[in-house]
């Protein structure tokens, strides 16, 4: 820990990890805390690609074709391509502006804890994940086929040039 305790610990370092908040545990349990700036690339992914499936570093490895035996290579070139992905999709305001904030904020709520009603929590996640694959298939079935609909590129190609909607004027 003494070897990468001073990367984390300066905060002018940027630092790539598969999970910001993984990380941020493990290194909490022997007192380093973060100040870098750090870069995760499971959140990229979520982002770029989206899947409710959680994947393991190995698992996106393989997807992008990388080699298994140099993990600390391949999150480095995996940064690259995650951000040349949210660039196209017009995510990468999402990531840096909401998504990565948000990923301390989970951490601090993980580590401080908070009360909650769980029979409440659990119908509440039932109720919204019936309504929002309702709505997820509506929205395939009035677009023909399935896509990300996170995606703005995507979500702009099957609106704009597949359903022919009209783009509305900016008004002052």
């Amino acid at each position: 820990i003494n070897l990468i305790r001073p990367i984390f610990e300066n905060k002018d370092q940027v630092v790539v990890v598969y999970s910001r908040k993984q990380t941020e545990h493990l290194l909490s349990d022997f007192g380093c805390v973060i100040n870098a700036f750090v870069e995760d690339i499971s959140l990229k992914k979520y982002i770029a690609d989206f899947s409710d499936k959680e994947e393991t570093l190995q698992e996106v490895i393989l997807f992008y074709h990388l080699p298994e035996q140099f993990p600390a290579y391949s999150l480095f070139k995996l940064d690259s391509i995650l951000d040349s992905m949210l660039k196209e999709n017009g995510q990468t305001s999402l990531y840096r502006d909401i998504e990565l904030p948000l990923a301390k904020v989970l951490y601090d709520m993980e580590v401080s804890g908070f009360r909650v009603d769980e029979e409440i929590i659990n119908e509440l996640n039932l109720k919204y994940k019936s309504i929002l694959a309702d709505l997820t298939q509506k929205i395939y079935d009035l677009a023909g086929e399935k896509f990300n609909i996170n995606s703005p590129k995507q979500l702009g190609t099957i609106l704009f040039e597949k359903l022919n909607l009209q783009t509305g004027k900016k008004k002052n």
